[in-house]
């Protein structure tokens, strides 16, 4: 069944906002990634803030705020499966039997989620933030810009959590059952990272532990660890990109960080990460309702990155989208040290019809007839 988010995502690539917000008396305005409107619970002029990029609007007036649902309620005075009925048909989708309650929860989560890398976005710039800033500029190389523009956070105090969240009203229960209190996250995984459901909204953080790679190994310790309950079949970090882009095309990347970076310093660049190896099938049509035409896999340029990239391409090659594979320079192992040389203009990009041949014929003795045909074998499987 078509859920609310699949929904706002075929709605916000359809630029919906536009006539969802449209009045008779004002031009529309745009601010950065947001339509500037007169509200129409206050009356003041040039107050109400549409996001372009997720189902949300926000009166700096009077504080009104909340998701279309919400909007066309309390506007139009429709109920909640009205509204969800118009927006389905808007959408070109059927959506029936849906639960008000169990929307009402998950908006009520998305809300809390933001809310929290909120905080861990200001606690980085306090004492308690102070190693996880620190490995971000001298681990990592990131700029003050590059820090702000990923959003990244330092979660650094579970009990000053909960109070802030209490603060802004929501129940010790909504608290509790949101995932941030994960065995690590907090403690030892202190490097916030937000991800995003397919409408935009936040389903839930992910935790890095400060420290380089090598010596996470050393020490035996995962590099990420996740809120309970996130769904990353069903999420992604930097989807929200393509619903403001013209290009429509992605580079999917597998690491969180490198998906960021890339979109801090490339402001063409639409990195979309998996934060795996896989594309669910939730995700690969979270992808076309979304308009993207192109994708460019990008994982780590060793054998694990690349039998990955070939399963990948695999799973993808029968859709809608035009497929391609990103070629890294002799020597570079992943994108994050790409970004780091000057060697950027070296890497390319290839269909895989073309790239697939070539990765196959690379796994054999191909001198021999044996290898050859063993190629010809494993090739003649895969409709190029």
């Amino acid at each position: 069944m078509t859920d609310v988010e699949s929904v706002y995502n075929l709605l916000l690539a359809k630029s919906f906002q536009e006539e969802l917000f449209s009045t008779p008396t004002r031009r529309t305005e745009k601010a950065g990634t947001e339509l500037v409107k007169d509200c129409p619970f206050c009356g003041k002029e040039g107050h109400l803030y549409a996001s372009t990029v997720k189902p949300f609007y926000h009166c700096f007036s009077c504080n009104e705020s909340g998701d279309w649902i919400t909007y066309l309620q309390k506007t139009r005075g429709l109920s909640f499966l009205e509204a969800l009925a118009l927006l389905a048909e808007k959408a070109g989708v059927k959506i029936e039997g849906y639960d008000e309650a169990k929307h009402v929860q998950k908006t009520r989560r998305a809300t809390l989620i933001e809310s929290a890398q909120r905080h861990f976005i200001a606690s980085l710039r306090r004492d308690k933030g102070r190693e996880v800033l620190n490995y971000l500029r001298n681990t990592r190389g990131y700029s003050e810009a590059d820090i702000n523009s990923m959003e990244l956070g330092a979660y650094t105090d579970r009990e000053e959590l909960k109070e802030v969240l209490g603060k802004e009203g929501f129940t010790d229960q909504e608290i509790q059952a949101s995932g941030l209190f994960t065995a690590g996250l907090g403690v030892s995984h202190q490097l916030a990272i937000l991800w995003r459901d397919v409408s935009g909204r936040g389903i839930g953080i992910s935790g890095r532990p400060s420290l380089p790679a090598e010596e996470l190994k050393v020490r035996g310790r995962q590099k990420y660890g996740n809120a309970a309950r996130l769904e990353k079949s069903k999420a992604f970090i930097g989807l929200e990109r393509i619903h403001k882009s013209k290009t429509k095309k992605i580079l999917l990347v597998e690491g969180q960080l490198d998906a960021l970076l890339l979109n801090s310093r490339e402001p063409t660049m639409n990195a979309v990460a998996l934060g795996g190896l896989t594309v669910s099938q939730y995700q690969l049509q979270a992808l076309e309702d979304a308009g993207v035409k192109n994708i460019i896999i990008s994982l780590d340029n060793d054998d694990a990155g690349q039998k990955a990239t070939e399963d990948l391409v695999k799973s993808l090659m029968d859709s809608s989208i035009h497929l391609f594979v990103a070629r890294l320079p002799e020597g570079i192992k992943d994108l994050d040290e790409l970004m780091r040389s000057n060697r950027k203009e070296e890497a390319e990009s290839v269909e895989w019809s073309r790239w697939m041949p070539e990765r196959i014929f690379q796994k054999y003795q191909t001198e021999s007839d044996i290898g050859y045909r063993e190629a010809l074998d494993e090739l003649s499987l895969i409709h190029i």
